[in-house]
């Protein structure tokens, strides 16, 4: 409690009196932080360090910010009421639905990147053949990006790993007969619209929320053809 007592983020306006340009250039130069992942948590991570004047530069490997929610299926939405998914800072805007479908999110997101001044680049991974390694003596990470094919070696502080652990690839499970099946097999992450199903017998192997809403989906495609 005493550390986060000498730490409060500033209630003041932040107004700097650089461009952004060179705001822009100072955080990739020498950024005190990287996150990874440009969602809900690597955002909301990002301008909370910014009010108590920590840079953070983000990194995403999706091509624009919020396409991580825009590229979804159709009918995705939130699960849970707005109230529970607010940003820090900023709140979604009280005429906006109470669960929120995967375009407002998506605009929000853009919206919320912009206004809080982060530094975000897009269609950046991390090397797969070197991973980020840390130096003891100069008390910061070697970090070994890919941006849009280019490579590039940052040096922060703090490294922030905010991929969530939603978004990874999934591999379907090994099924007793899966070979000799003769119709579609795909994990929900994979899956195409939900119009692909009419007509056609469906079964789902588990139950969770992102499975339950494709059920929801297809239920609502049969009563409104």
């Amino acid at each position: 409690m005493m550390y986060l007592r000498r730490n409060e983020p500033s209630s003041r306006p932040i107004r700097r009196c650089s461009s952004v340009s060179e705001s822009v250039s100072h955080v990739v130069t020498c950024p005190d932080n990287l996150a990874v992942g440009a969602g809900h948590n690597g955002m909301m991570t990002a301008a909370r360090l910014r009010r108590l004047g920590i840079r953070t530069l983000i990194v995403d490997r999706t091509e624009d910010v919020g396409s991580n929610w825009s590229k979804r299926y159709e009918r995705l939405r939130l699960h849970t009421p707005a109230f529970m998914n607010t940003f820090p800072y900023q709140d979604f805007p009280s005429t906006w639905p109470k669960y929120l479908p995967k375009s407002r999110v998506a605009s929000f997101l853009r919206f919320y990147a912009e206004s809080q001044d982060l530094t975000i680049w897009t269609s950046t991974t991390i090397s797969r053949d070197t991973p980020p390694a840390y130096d003891a003596d100069t008390q910061r990470w070697q970090v070994h990006l890919e941006r849009s094919g280019s490579p590039i070696v940052v040096r922060p502080r703090h490294l922030v790993l905010a991929t969530g652990w939603l978004g990874l690839p999934r591999e379907l499970l090994h099924i007793p007969g899966r070979n000799d099946f003769r119709g579609s097999i795909f994990h929900t992450s994979r899956s195409p619209r939900g119009d692909s199903f009419a007509g056609k017998k469906v079964v789902i192997i588990g139950v969770v929320s992102f499975h339950s809403s494709r059920v929801t989906q297809r239920v609502v495609q049969l009563m409104n053809p």
